[in-house]
């Protein structure tokens, strides 16, 4: 878990759907795209409340974060555990529209992040947003890999 400086949030109203299936979801992808390659890891956790809201936490850096060696984009990127304020704001936009439509009264907040010095963006951190929370209602267990890959080729590669 990344201690975070600042934290970005707001209330809204609530969907009225379902829980997730899974209160904790952590993506992380790297998305070759000829030269370059983006790169982000995002981790999203959930809690229900007895609110009539929902309420969106992002939380952000303030300083640049330890290196981590052991991620995906490590041999092709300066990878940085925590978050960039300018990332924060595409992360709570993406976020929020998803907390109206999906998620039943609750808290959803980040709550791990590590970014490249290169391959990330803020456009690839809100893609990597809609991922994990739409990965929190799949049955994991059940989809196949194939499934499961296809959900992230559609949301991270489009």
């Amino acid at each position: 878990m990344v201690e975070f400086a600042d934290v970005m949030s707001g209330s809204f109203v609530a969907a009225r759907a379902g829980a997730p299936e899974h209160p904790a979801v952590t993506v992380e992808a790297l998305v070759p795209r000829g030269a370059l390659a983006e790169y982000g890891l995002l981790g999203l956790a959930y809690q229900s409340t007895t609110s009539e809201a929902s309420r969106v936490e992002v939380g952000y850096s303030t300083s640049e974060g330890m290196k981590w060696y052991e991620s995906l984009a490590a041999t092709i990127d300066e990878v940085r555990i925590g978050l960039p304020e300018e990332y924060s704001k595409s992360i709570f936009q993406a976020l929020s529209s998803v907390v109206t439509t999906k998620f039943s009264p609750g808290v959803l907040r980040l709550a791990e992040a590590a970014h490249g010095a290169i391959g990330s963006s803020p456009s690839f951190f809100a893609k990597l947003s809609f991922a994990a929370a739409e990965l929190m209602f799949v049955d994991v267990f059940d989809a196949s890999d194939e499934q499961l890959a296809k959900l992230l080729r559609r949301i991270l590669v489009g």
